[in-house]
């Protein structure tokens, strides 16, 4: 993710065979911003708190072990038309080659381009 995406506030999960990226819904700088005018008797740490309980992240990416021996995955992205609201396959193949294909597209209007 550090290497090839752009987002910043992302969290990446990790649940049987799958491994999740998250991306936050909202912008937490705004919601850090905006706690530190309101609130200025709070310190760094009080307002990280603040922002960590604000900010909700939804899964957005996902890489499906396909095959354990291989090392194979299919990299799958949410997809938010109304009729799917569904996970949908983009890609096939080794983890790494998904990675630097994918994961450059979150927050981008590409993203949305991607089957």
């Amino acid at each position: 993710m550090r290497m090839y995406a752009e987002v910043q506030d992302y969290k990446i999960d990790v649940r049987g065979n799958a491994i999740e990226i998250h991306m936050a819904h909202q912008d937490s700088e705004t919601f850090r911003e905006t706690f530190t005018s309101f609130r200025p008797d709070l310190d760094q740490t009080q307002i990280a708190a603040l922002v960590a309980q604000a900010v909700h992240y939804f899964p957005m990416m996902q890489f499906l072990l396909e095959d354990e021996q291989r090392r194979t995955f299919t990299a799958q992205r949410y997809c938010f038309i109304g009729s799917i609201d569904d996970w949908i396959d983009i890609g096939y193949g080794l983890l790494p080659t998904l990675v630097k294909r994918y994961v450059k597209h979150l927050g981008q209007e590409s993203y949305f381009e991607l089957f």
